[in-house]
């Protein structure tokens, strides 16, 4: 069994089995089934591709993936030019929660 992680997917391969035999009066019958299989399940959220735990027990696979941790929001000041012919206002209540702004020149940043 070959256990594959990406931030975005899990990859898991393998091969299965079967042998039955019986036997009957002077009959003996047999069947084999055998084969390769590749899964690959889409995670909703990426993850720590390199700290996943993987525990096989009583023919079940468990698998431990932790988040991957955001990048916190960052914060940028915005300066606006403040001359004669430059006139910022700022409205509220435009329905939204965030406030109306109307500028006659570019913002510029810092």
């Amino acid at each position: 069994m070959g256990i594959q992680v990406t931030q975005d997917a899990v990859s898991i391969t393998g091969e299965h089995r079967y042998e039955k035999h019986s036997q009957s009066n002077a009959r003996v019958h047999s069947e084999f089934r055998y084969g390769k299989f590749t899964r690959v399940v889409p995670l909703p959220t990426k993850v720590q591709n390199h700290q996943v735990k993987a525990d096989l027990k009583d023919g079940i696979l468990i698998l431990t993936l932790p988040k991957l941790e955001q990048e916190q929001s960052k914060v940028f000041k915005v300066n606006l030019g403040q001359s004669q012919s430059a006139t910022a206002s700022i409205e509220a209540g435009n329905g939204n929660g965030q406030p109306n702004i109307t500028s006659q020149q570019g913002v510029q940043t810092a």
